[in-house]
């Protein structure tokens, strides 16, 4: 805070040193420049020195002026140390220039005529007059302040500036981004800390407002209730004693031994204040005379446990993956392992296999397969699916882009195949007759009753169960209303007597598999969700949890909750609401968007469609309420002329060619590969037809000899890149965070890595920097004569300052 306060009263203020003064006085037009002005006052001002006195002083009485300005006329005798502050002094030399005729002190000597030299004071000339006639001069014709930056828009040395905040002086007009910009009238209310809010969202509680918040962390301003979870808010008054730095804790449990509370302690590391012996686990415990000899590396330790192999103690070890060093034989699971001598042959990769399931076709030991893509090397005959197999002879024409079809199937009704075609839309160009499918087309009189919801269904297919029309469905999850069984997957569904145990949470389970620990046919487990029936205590988060008396009402659908947040509108709790859509249940005033909210008189019209529109927008020419309307697809009802983007729309002559698909198009662009009007293509997954050369990226590709070694897992890697240091090729790693497992040192960036001692202070923030000394960089600014003029703070890094005033002005930097 001190740097950024030296930052903004640096970047305002001229200092200039002081300097011997000179005997010698100059005539009027031969003056010596000399300095006058001494170090900023304790107001801000630049004041003229009281040691410089004009040779023809004739009163030293000290003149302060106040808000009227120079009142006592034509006195043009006064010396710069008759006034208090400089300022005064500038009032009354303007006073003087605009009313008076002071030069008869000269004997009719002729005004000061020079250049804008600015740096001349009363002791560089003979009368007092003339001084006066050279600052009249500055003050009319010249600029005297040297150069500055424009940031902020209140220097007087700016011209027009940005308006980005609203603060700035020369701002007409702004934009109102935050909301507590002066300029603005009407603002966005997010936080509700914006000067212009009158409503606003209660979020955390502490918005200025709001009049009723959740007290979720006891820290918001409007807390009368909180939930003390580390026993640090300000409303609590009963803890959980965790850490041992609560306020509100007489005694705590000692689990790290540095608790301020803690007497007696658990000695796990060793370096705990209160132990004075310690368990003995990694053999690096500062306390430790005996310890468990568990890596090999331990410093107390002869002998040790086998575990991974690597350990320097080792003689005999446990054979886990095949890559220990003391092992002969071990367990083939994946098929890499060196000691392995029998593998299961799941992939066909494995180096131990003779024989392999060929699953895919591609398995390098697969004599016979099934071909899928028709690209498998196994093959002779494939499937035929999309048609552009290499090995088809025939194929079936489903999109009518198949090289291999004479035939095809119309879908579509665009298949260059095609003489008859399926009317889905109703927009098909083959097409007279349609068929209805949501009841929009414009060429249905009948249509098919999917969902229920069609204009023209009175009978409908009932699938999910919701729809208006449905007397039966199918029970799938459960939840339909029209379901007298269904199928019992998760044990969630009303209707099951039965379930499959799968998680070991449902409802239904007697016996289940004990997979992580917090299933509820589990002797141990873990309390996480509150819902496992070996636990005792449990965090109530949801407020389904069944070993809660409270919980956090937090949407307003939990079973515990009084009170809560109406947000939708759909929360059993809420009495009031906000309108959003206008099918809140609980709103009775709402904004009128779609034209389709229940509580909208006067809405806005954006397709055409809405209830409650006299006008509307021509966008696809299919609204109801236009006459005229806009040629974007060239297949909307009301267009003589449209856009040829696909090359399909029937006003087209000519089109543009993208996919190469388009009727009208005789030469298109190689995108994918896949175009027929293509010669060529960009070879990039190496799957295109048209390939004979790809760009190799997981080196997994058909077309790949060579590949990058990222992750060092590549099958057709040799050597690999080091990143974390558990890549399975390296030897060596990049110690970066400090954490990876190959590393003995590392780099202290932030202060916190596990291997520092010390830390670099870039940003001043981290946990092991010194504050940067105020006192001392007040005393080295203030007292430091080398500082002629400060605009930038960059300017006061020198080689008189010290280290720890450097480092500061950087960290502001």
């Amino acid at each position: 805070m001190f740097c950024q306060y030296w930052l903004i009263y640096a970047s305002s203020v001229l200092a200039i040193n002081l300097h011997n003064n000179k005997d010698q006085s100059n005539s009027l037009n031969s003056p010596e420049p000399f300095n006058a002005f001494r170090n900023p006052s304790s107001g801000g001002f630049l004041e003229i020195s009281t040691s410089m006195s004009l040779s023809t002083t004739t009163t030293t009485d000290i003149i302060t002026l106040d808000a009227s300005g120079w009142t006592q006329g034509c006195t043009c005798h006064h010396s710069p140390k008759n006034f208090m502050k400089n300022s005064d002094f500038l009032a009354y030399s303007l006073y003087i220039s605009a009313n008076c005729d002071c030069s008869y002190y000269r004997k009719g000597q002729p005004k000061w005529d020079g250049s804008c030299i600015c740096d001349y004071t009363s002791e560089s000339f003979e009368f007092e007059t003339d001084y006066l006639n050279y600052i009249n001069y500055l003050v009319e014709h010249c600029y005297c302040i040297e150069q500055c930056v424009c940031t902020t828009g209140h220097e007087t040395c700016c011209p027009a500036c940005e308006c980005i905040t609203g603060l700035e002086l020369c701002c007409p007009e702004c934009k109102c981004l935050t909301g507590t910009e002066i300029c603005c009238e009407k603002c966005y209310c997010e936080t509700g800390t914006e000067a212009c809010c009158k409503d606003c969202f209660c979020l955390t509680g502490t918005e200025a407002c709001c009049f009723d918040c959740h007290c979720l962390t006891g820290l918001e301003s409007c807390c009368q209730d909180c939930f003390c979870l580390t026993g640090t808010e300000a409303c609590c008054d009963d803890c959980k004693c965790l850490t041992g730095l609560e306020s509100c804790c007489d005694d705590c449990e000692c689990i790290l031994g540095t608790e301020a509370c803690c007497q007696d302690c658990y000695c796990l590391l060793g370096t705990e204040f209160c132990c004075d012996t310690c368990e003995c686990l990694t053999g690096l415990e500062l306390c430790c005379d005996d310890c468990k000899c568990l890596t090999g590396l331990e410093s107390c330790c002869d002998q040790c446990e086998c575990i991974l192999g690597t350990e320097l103690c080792c003689d005999q070890c446990e054979c886990i993956t095949g890559n220990e060093l003391c092992c002969q034989s071990c367990e083939c699971i994946t098929g890499l392992e060196i000691c392995c001598q029998e593998c299961k042959c799941i992939t066909g990769m494995e180096i131990c296999c003779d024989q392999c399931e060929c699953l895919t076709g591609n398995e390098a030991c697969c004599q016979t397969c099934s071909c899928i893509t028709g690209l498998e090397s196994c093959c002779d005959d494939c499937e035929c699916l999309t048609g552009t197999e290499t090995c088809c002879d025939q194929c079936e024409c489903l999109t009518g882009l198949e090289t291999c079809c004479d035939i095809c199937e119309c879908i579509t009704g665009d298949e260059l195949c095609c003489k008859e075609c399926f009317c889905l839309t109703g927009l098909e160009i083959c097409c007279s007759i349609c068929q209805c499918l949501t009841g929009t087309e414009a060429c249905c009189d009948e249509c098919e009753c999917l969902t229920g919801k069609e204009i023209c269904c009175d009978d409908c297919q009932c699938i999910t169960g919701d729809e208006i029309c449905c007397d039966m469905c199918q029970c799938i999850t459960g939840l339909e209303f029209c379901c007298d069984e269904c199928e019992c997957k998760t044990g969630m569904e009303i209707c099951c007597d039965e379930c499959e145990c799968i998680t070991g949470q449902e409802f239904c389970c007697e016996d289940c598999l004990c997979i992580y620990g917090y299933e509820l046919c589990c002797d141990i487990c873990e309390c996480i969700t509150g819902q496992e029936g070996c636990c005792d205590e449990c965090e109530c988060l949801t407020g389904e949890e069944t070993c809660c008396d409270e919980c956090e009402c937090l949407t307003g659908l939990e079973f515990c909750c009084q009170e809560c947040e109406c947000l939708t509108g759909d929360e059993f709790c809420c009495d009031e609401c906000e309108c959003l859509t206008g099918d809140e249940v609980c709103c009775d005033e709402c904004l009128c968007l779609t034209g389709t909210e229940t509580c909208c008189d006067i809405c806005e019209c954006i397709t055409g469609d809405e209830v409650c529109c006299d006008e509307c927008w021509c966008l696809t020419g299919t609204e109801t309420c236009c006459d005229t309307c806009e040629c974007i697809t060239g297949n909307e009802i009301c267009c003589d002329m449209c856009d040829c983007i696909t090359g399909i729309e029937p006003c087209c002559d000519i089109c543009e060619c993208y996919t190469g698909t388009e009727l009208c198009c005789d030469e298109c662009e190689c995108l994918t590969g896949t175009e027929t009007c293509c010669k060529s293509c960009e070879c990039i997954t190496g799957t295109e037809s048209c390939c004979d050369e790809c760009v190799c990226l997981t080196g997994n590709e058909l077309c790949c000899k060579e590949c990058e070694c990222i992750t060092g897992t590549e099958s057709c890697c040799d050597e690999c890149e080091c990143i974390t240091g558990e890549e399975l090729c390296c030897d060596q790693c990049e110690c970066v965070n400090g954490d990876e497992s190959c590393c003995d040192q590392c780099e202290c960036e932030t202060g916190e890595e596990e291997c520092c001692d010390q830390c670099e202070c870039e940003t001043g923030e981290e946990e092991c920097c010194q504050p940067c000394p105020e006192a001392e960089i007040e005393n080295e600014i203030q007292g430091n004569e080398n500082i002629d003029m400060v605009y930038d703070i960059e300017i006061l890094v020198d080689d008189s300052l010290s280290k720890e005033l450097k480092e500061c002005i950087d960290s502001v930097n």
